[in-house]
């Protein structure tokens, strides 16, 4: 049986357009920009970083709370996860008020970086006003494991 060309084409058009729209109901899976809803939420959970460390430290001495120092470069996707998702956070949000967060570009501060022995990154350090390390995680951690990373970082720095 010879098959025309006539129905290959038409074949062709009714895949394409199957896979179309196959594509086109998966697309809401892969949105870059924010909703609506998502962009005032996050507008609501922001971490007061500061870019200084030494005006961390300072700050630290004054008010007696610890420092979170975070370590990261604009173009390490564990970083950016970090940002999107974890300090996006509300419960992470609210235990950053109970120390004065410092955010690092290792790119910018290679020479804190070599002094806290920073070899990958993300990196987080929680810090006595004094400089003395009380908590310390490394790579990439979601919400509920950088929330326990801070909480045990408070804790020990609660500690005589």
């Amino acid at each position: 049986m010879v098959k025309s060309q006539g129905s290959d084409w038409k074949r062709g058009l009714l895949l394409a357009g199957a896979a179309l729209l196959a594509g086109a109901a998966f697309m809401p899976l892969f949105r870059t920009e924010p909703t609506q809803a998502s962009s005032s939420a996050e507008s609501s959970v922001k971490i007061a970083w500061s870019k200084d460390f030494e005006a961390a430290r300072q700050a630290a001495t004054k008010s007696g709370k610890p420092v979170l120092v975070e370590f990261y470069a604009d173009w390490c996707p564990p970083c950016r996860l970090m940002e999107e998702i974890t300090f996006q956070d509300p419960k992470v949000a609210e235990l950053t008020r109970k120390l004065v967060p410092v955010h690092l570009n290792v790119d910018d501060n290679q020479a804190l970086a070599e002094r806290f022995r920073v070899d990958g990154i993300p990196q987080s350090f929680v810090l006595a006003p004094d400089g003395k390390i009380l908590a310390h995680t490394e790579g990439y951690n979601d919400p509920r494991q950088f929330s326990a990373f801070l909480q045990a970082g408070l804790t020990k720095g609660d500690r005589p």
